[in-house]
């Protein structure tokens, strides 16, 4: 099964373009901060984010990897920690992306691309030519609720 990456690369060889992956140390300069940044990211352009998690000895990386992650440590970011700030963040974008794969599935949204940009426009449709497909999302949000609550009820 293909993973989002895969997905992700795959979209932009049918685009015939390169992609911008991006790198944040998890944390740095603090984790309100490294989520607003994460957040921005996409909207910026990013095709991929990568997230580093800061620990005590990384000699293999780089002077300004080396310095976040420390910076990100003494922050008081932790694995625990940063396992939370990639599941605040996973929260804060699939809503949209769903939304709109939910609506091009059922051909409600046409979508065009302008570079980077994409924009999309509702399309009119009879309800009862999507009615089938509603039903057949019913399952994939009474899941995605649930999830949802459970991920509410450990904070």
């Amino acid at each position: 099964m293909p993973t989002r990456i895969d997905r992700r690369f795959a979209d932009l060889a049918r685009q015939n373009r390169a992609a911008l992956v991006t790198f944040v140390m998890a944390g740095d300069p603090d984790l309100a901060t490294c989520l607003d940044i994460l957040k921005a990211l996409p909207r910026a352009g990013a095709d991929v984010i990568e997230l580093g998690m800061p620990f005590t000895d990384p000699m293999a990386d780089g002077p300004a990897i080396q310095a976040a992650g420390l910076r990100a440590l003494a922050a008081g970011t932790t694995l625990a920690k940063t396992l939370a700030l990639a599941a605040d963040f996973r929260q804060s974008r699939p809503a949209i992306s769903k939304h709109l794969r939910v609506l091009r599935d059922a051909r409600l949204v046409v979508e065009e691309k302008s570079g980077r940009e994409r924009l999309y426009q509702l399309q009119p449709r009879p309800l009862q030519q999507v009615a089938g497909w509603i039903e057949g999302y019913r399952a994939f949000w009474q899941v995605s609720l649930t999830n949802l609550k459970r991920y509410l009820e450990d904070k």
